[in-house]
């Protein structure tokens, strides 16, 4: 898990100068913007693996797997299952 905190840290900054300059820069929050990445990185599994859906959701950061499916169909409108049926595997 990467932290608003972690990276504070390590860029020796408050969290709320890490978090303004984020959003300028990004126009998104730390913690959506990493939500992204993980689901991006769950649909590239999801193509390109047989793999489970809960071993992809454990493999991006998701300990719980009904989370990772809430969170997937948010961003992306559909189900991990649906996702991967209608674009390929």
């Amino acid at each position: 898990d990467i932290t608003l905190r972690d990276i504070a840290q390590g860029c020796a900054c408050s969290e709320s100068t890490v978090s303004h300059l984020f959003k300028a820069y990004t126009n998104d929050s730390v913690k959506s913007y990493i939500m992204k990445l993980r689901i991006e990185k769950a649909k590239e599994y999801l193509l390109q693996t047989d793999l489970k859906v809960g071993k992809i959701a454990e493999m991006v950061g998701f300990e719980d797997p009904a989370y990772f499916h809430r969170m997937f169909k948010k961003f992306t409108g559909t189900t991990p299952h649906q996702f991967r049926t209608v674009m390929g595997i």
